[in-house]
């Protein structure tokens, strides 16, 4: 195999991974917006879902098409705010903002996205 196709098998592994990613997020009922804050990366899709009365569960994609071959990732978060608006026009304090998992891997880290979302719903 030569270096142009070893490239091409790496961007299709990474735009399956996307593709997996999308789909989760569409069939788990997350909204998409741009960061136009730069709570997350900004001008980077993100995608969050509301799962209490003021708790978001929130993916962003910090490299979504900017670096070349940079591999596909999400970062996850939990979001404090009164309502979306809040946090998608406005910059959020760090105490309104955890870090669940930099890195999130859908196929390695379900198990924590279900446990997040369990935890939040059960307060």
């Amino acid at each position: 195999m030569n270096k142009n196709e070893v490239l091409e098998k790496i961007r299709l592994r990474e735009e399956e991974k996307k593709n997996f990613f999308i789909e989760f997020v569409q069939a788990e009922k997350f909204n998409e917006e741009i960061d136009k804050v730069g709570n997350f990366s900004k001008n980077m899709p993100i995608y969050y879902r509301q799962v209490s009365e003021n708790k978001f569960l929130v993916f962003n994609i910090p490299f979504y098409g900017k670096v070349k071959n940079a591999s596909f990732y999400t970062d996850f978060w939990e979001i404090t705010a009164l309502s979306e608006k809040e946090f998608l026009n406005h910059k959020l304090l760090n105490e309104n903002l955890k870090n669940v998992l930099l890195g999130f891997d859908l196929r390695e880290d379900i198990e924590l996205y279900k446990s997040q979302e369990e935890e939040t719903i059960l307060e």
